[in-house]
């Protein structure tokens, strides 16, 4: 017999509720929850909010077969099957748990697991009972919390991704601010070449004119030039 039959039929027996009471809020016939009851067959996960809300327990208590204290039954939302979906992977990839490990601690396949995290299937109490074992979270977190507001449940890849991020932003404005001086650097020492270069030449080309001026000066002082002009050929009757 499951974890919850015993107390199921303990907690509709002292509320004073018979089978086709609790057959006509679930939906099923009177065979399907008598099977329930007994533990011929088990109610899927789906079942489980409206089972646990008829019997006034929440679904923790449900589930492990022990009386309700918290008594917030009727806080229970309907089932979404997507959000259950999403949480069981969140939560498994923040446990940095794979699917096989996951599947072989819940005794079920890899590919079974695959469907309910797909939101193909929905799992059994007791399968949905492990993974809450495994996975160290309550049947009310897994049901009707968005887990994924919670930064304990952050997923393992958003964890990681954020430092290597800053990492990479940090190198890039470095490679920048680095470019940047040796790209300053440069054209300041290219300025300064040029600046240099100009200075010379135009030292040089000063020095060269002063030089020239100064020869000149010295041959027109000592008779070797007596016009700025350029005299004109003689004739030759002039040498004869």
């Amino acid at each position: 017999m499951n974890l919850y039959c015993e107390n199921m039929v303990n907690k509709r027996r002292a509320l004073g509720r018979s089978q086709s009471e609790f057959a006509s809020f679930l939906h099923y016939s009177v065979q399907t929850v008598a099977k329930y009851e007994s533990g011929a067959s088990e109610m899927d996960l789906g079942s489980l909010i409206y089972a646990a809300r008829f019997l006034e327990l929440d679904v923790d208590s449900f589930l492990i077969g022990v009386d309700s204290k918290n008594n917030d039954f009727a806080d229970h939302n309907d089932f979404d099957p997507n959000l259950f979906a999403t949480n069981l992977v969140l939560v498994r990839n923040a446990r940095k748990m794979s699917q096989k490990t996951l599947a072989a601690l819940s005794l079920i396949s890899s590919r079974s697991l695959k469907n309910y995290e797909a939101g193909k299937s929905i799992p059994s109490l007791t399968v949905f009972y492990h993974f809450c074992k495994a996975l160290g979270v309550t049947a009310a977190e897994m049901l009707f919390e968005d887990l994924s507001t919670r930064r304990e449940f952050l997923s393992v890849k958003k964890r990681s991704f954020r430092p290597a991020v800053v990492a990479s932003i940090f190198f890039a404005i470095a490679l920048l601010g680095s470019s940047a001086l040796v790209g300053g650097s440069y054209l300041r020492s290219m300025n300064e070449v040029d600046s240099t270069l100009s200075l010379s030449l135009t030292r040089i080309e000063g020095s060269q004119s002063k030089k020239g001026a100064e020869i000149r000066e010295i041959k027109k002082h000592g008779g070797l030039i007596t016009e700025e002009k350029t005299s004109t050929p003689q004739s030759a009757s002039e040498f004869d």
